[in-house]
């Protein structure tokens, strides 16, 4: 393995911390790391305080169902699959049955949770918690 390669599996350490704004969906903060090289680096962090649920329903001919939605970020409308963020207090299950009622108008009287993974690991701890 190189050394390059080796780098991006060694972690960096937080030199400092501090929050650049807070709401009631996120906290947003820049920590001074140091990198495994030893450069220092700003890194962005987004804080959600939430997880969210996302479903793969598929109809009696195996046939996906999406949802369009805009998206200001990106300034688009977009294809994605139902979901959204889990209340306060509330059960990944019963979130996932009411987003998906919310945004499709749609049911499902069998549910299978695949697992969760990382929604954009990059920049948030964030998980997405996965239906079908």
């Amino acid at each position: 393995m190189s050394e390059s390669s080796n780098n991006l599996l060694r972690p960096w350490r937080r030199l400092d911390s501090r929050e650049i704004f807070t709401n009631h969906w996120m906290r947003v903060q820049i920590d001074r790391v140091e990198l495994p090289d030893g450069r220092p680096y700003d890194y962005t962090v987004i804080h959600r305080f939430a997880d969210g649920v996302a479903a793969l329903v598929f109809d009696d001919q195996n046939r996906l169902l999406m949802e369009r939605e805009y998206r200001y970020p990106v300034n688009e409308v977009i294809w994605q699959l139902p979901g959204g963020l889990v209340d306060p207090g509330e059960e990944l299950l019963p979130a996932m049955q009411r987003e998906l009622a919310e945004e499709t108008g749609y049911v499902a009287e069998e549910w299978e949770y695949l697992g969760q993974f990382w929604d954009n690991p990059a920049l948030s701890a964030m998980k997405i918690h996965l239906f079908v």
